[in-house]
């Protein structure tokens, strides 16, 4: 199985795979506003920082809502996604929401890769 077949164990390997792909070298909120490209379906182009601030968010939202902690309720007229958000998430500390967001990534990227 050649290196990009094998399943992310953690997050330095999901980094990792993402900055080889992207030619980047990605944080937490890099890793979360590819996921709202991918979710939105936009491209690579230059992003205003409101554009960034909301696909960092709507990475976040989508790795929340796959793991059944908020609720996707609508789409706005723009065509964003609108979630509801439960007490459980704004109960949880930053390093909590963290590394639930990360393993949330890791599952992520292993299932649009084909790769579960």
């Amino acid at each position: 199985m050649t290196e990009s077949k094998k399943k992310i164990q953690n997050w330095t390997q999901l980094c990792f795979r993402l900055g080889e792909m992207f030619r980047l070298d990605l944080d937490e909120n890099g890793v979360f506003m590819l996921i709202g490209i991918r979710e939105r379906g936009w491209g690579f182009k230059e992003y205003t920082k409101e554009e960034k601030l909301n696909l960092i968010y709507l990475g976040t939202a989508t790795l929340l809502c796959e793991m059944n902690r908020i609720t996707k309720v609508t789409t706005d007229r723009d065509g964003w996604p609108v979630f509801k958000e439960p007490n459980i998430v704004a109960e949880w500390t930053e390093v909590q929401k963290i590394g639930e967001l990360k393993k949330g990534a890791i599952v992520y990227f292993n299932r649009i890769w084909g790769l579960n």
